[in-house]
Formats: C-alpha cells, sequence, structure tokens
C-alpha cells in the first residue's frame, strides 16, 4: 500500500469503534505534498461526516491552520499552552462539493495572516 492508503486505513480503523476523540500525532508528516494535501481533505471529509473531535499534533503551521478551528501552541519543555487562536476562516467560496474547506482558502490574505502570527509567535518563543 502507498504512504496515503496506509493513512487511510490507519484512520479507518481508528474510526471503526466510534471514538468521541481521535488522537493524532503527525500523521501526514511523510507523505509527499500532493498525498499530504489529499489527506488532509480526506480528514476535513471525515469530519464533517462523524464529527469526531480531532486532536492532532503538529509542525506544520499551515496544515495546522488549513485543519484546524482552534490551535493551541506549546512552549518547550515543559510544555504548556502559550496561546490560544481561534480560527475562522471563510468556507462556502473554499469548499469543496460536499462543502470542506479546500486548498484554495491558503492563497487567502486570512490564512496568510494566520500563519504569519503563528510563526512569529514561534520565532519568539525560540529565542
Amino acid at each position: 500500500l502507498s504512504g496515503g492508503m496506509k493513512q487511510r486505513v490507519a484512520i479507518a480503523r481508528a474510526l471503526a469503534c466510534q471514538p468521541k476523540i481521535l488522537l493524532m500525532d503527525e500523521p501526514f508528516g511523510a507523505l509527499d505534498v500532493q498525498t499530504k494535501e489529499t489527506m488532509q481533505q480526506f480528514l476535513l471529509q471525515i469530519w464533517q461526516r462523524t464529527g469526531t473531535t480531532i486532536l492532532m499534533i503538529t509542525h506544520d503551521v499551515e496544515e495546522a491552520v488549513f485543519l484546524s478551528q482552534r490551535i493551541y501552541v506549546l512552549t518547550a519543555r515543559p510544555g504548556t499552552v502559550e496561546r490560544e487562536l481561534q480560527i475562522e476562516l471563510p468556507s462556502s467560496e473554499f469548499a469543496d462539493p460536499s462543502n470542506v474547506r479546500n486548498y484554495k482558502i491558503k492563497r487567502q490574505p486570512q490564512f496568510q495572516d494566520y500563519v504569519g502570527e503563528i510563526k512569529d509567535l514561534l520565532r519568539l518563543l525560540n529565542c
């Protein structure tokens, strides 16, 4: 199986018991860019269909903004919450037929503002 197919199987297996919360730790980190974007769309569709809360750890700021409604930026050891951001992006004009956010939102100034804000915060935390 390809990397993307393995991830789909892993997500399906995790959802089979209908959990209230799905925990994901860097689930798409090892995938190529195209497969990663496909899997991000797949995850959003799953979330919309099931309503399952997804807690995802990622170091990819764009991925976090694209997939999230809420982002917690953590400090280094010991990890504490430095900031919580509510991600509010327009959806209707940047949605696929199933009304899920699509990649076109990444070109919007509001998306880039969120990415910039988080990257600036991370730079400050790493100084």
